[in-house]
């Protein structure tokens, strides 16, 4: 397992813990955390505190959160990890089972600059300009 594939698995374990001051201290100062179109939220998170925010507001929606990865790629500068996750609405207490999830984070000096989400595999793949066939 590469050094980046580790930080990632860290970080959804902490995300899974609601350790928010553990992935804001992955984060570049600069960091974009990207919610696509389809998102409750869509747009651009700026800076930690952006991306802190988003964190929160995911944390503050479910408990109960875990993520089971399927693959990672480790492309140096960039990852791409999909798997599937679950959860329970913090209000409601729907159960979400498993959910698809993937996400392309990029990495600049070590740090988390740009972390962005999707709902399918293709999507993350197609916007990684990785061809499903290499991705295995």
């Amino acid at each position: 397992m590469s050094t980046n594939t580790e930080r990632l698995m860290d970080a959804l374990r902490a995300l899974e813990r609601g350790d928010v001051d553990e992935l804001a201290a992955q984060a570049h100062p600069d960091v974009l955390f990207v919610n696509p179109p389809y998102a409750l939220e869509p747009g651009v998170r700026h800076g930690v505190d952006g991306f802190k925010k988003a964190i929160h507001n995911m944390l503050e929606a479910f408990e109960e959160l875990r993520f089971d990865s399927e693959r990672v790629i480790d492309l140096g500068d960039r990852v791409v990890g999909f798997g599937t996750w679950s959860a329970r609405g913090r209000g409601s207490r729907y159960a979400f089972e498993p959910v698809p999830y993937a996400f392309i984070v990029e990495l600049e000096d070590d740090r988390v600059i740009r972390y962005e989400w999707f709902n399918d595999r293709q999507e993350a793949l197609r916007a990684a300009g990785i061809e499903e066939e290499a991705a295995g």
